[in-house]
């Protein structure tokens, strides 16, 4: 039997003038509805950048995660093993009530008459500890449920367990949030 890669939630935002986005936005997470590890919003034909606000995160941001979220955009540059963090990730802002600002589509990729290229935008939760478990950042769910078990918070850190075959490499990264500028991004366990 197998286990879903993460909850399936399709919220479409596609309400279309001045109170919704120009184009579409899916929403889903991975975790529970008690312990979201990260929210994605995967976008597409969006004509103008798109700020998300805090009630449209499913399952709602609770008050222990809002000023404690981080932000990726899938391929928005690197994440390297020894990079700087803020190379790829950002902390959330709610200043003026946006908290994540969904991108423009890009509309270059048009042949065949499609043009759903999409963005996904990963939202993270982050430990009171500072540090978050960003995952494979190399999949679009880069916290699938398959790979990612008994996420735990910790006092000085994150634990979790790992799925996969023995001897894969993985790469996994984490961050310390609470000194993003300087934190470097960690990675690479073996099974």
């Amino acid at each position: 039997m197998g286990v879903a890669a993460c909850v399936i939630t399709p919220f479409l935002f596609c309400v279309q003038g001045a109170s919704g986005p120009q184009g579409y936005v899916y929403s889903s997470y991975s975790g529970s509805a008690v312990q979201v590890l990260a929210w994605y919003f995967v976008s597409f034909k969006i004509k103008t950048s798109y700020d998300l606000v805090e009630v449209d995160f499913y399952p709602a941001l609770s008050s222990n995660t809002k000023g404690s979220l981080l932000t990726r955009v899938f391929n928005d540059g690197p994440c390297i093993n020894g990079s700087k963090a803020s190379t790829c990730v950002r902390p959330v802002s709610y200043a003026g009530g946006a908290a994540v600002t969904i991108p423009p589509s890009d509309f270059s990729n048009t042949t065949g008459g499609t043009d759903f290229v999409p963005a996904v935008t990963t939202v993270y939760s982050v430990c009171a500890s500072g540090w978050a478990i960003l995952g494979e950042l190399d999949k679009y769910v880069p916290l699938a449920a398959t790979r990612f078990r008994d996420v735990t918070c910790t006092s000085d850190g994150v634990t979790w367990t790992l799925l996969g075959t023995q001897g894969e490499k993985v790469s996994v990264r984490a961050t310390d949030s609470a000194c993003l500028k300087k934190a470097t991004v960690r990675h690479s366990w073996q099974l």
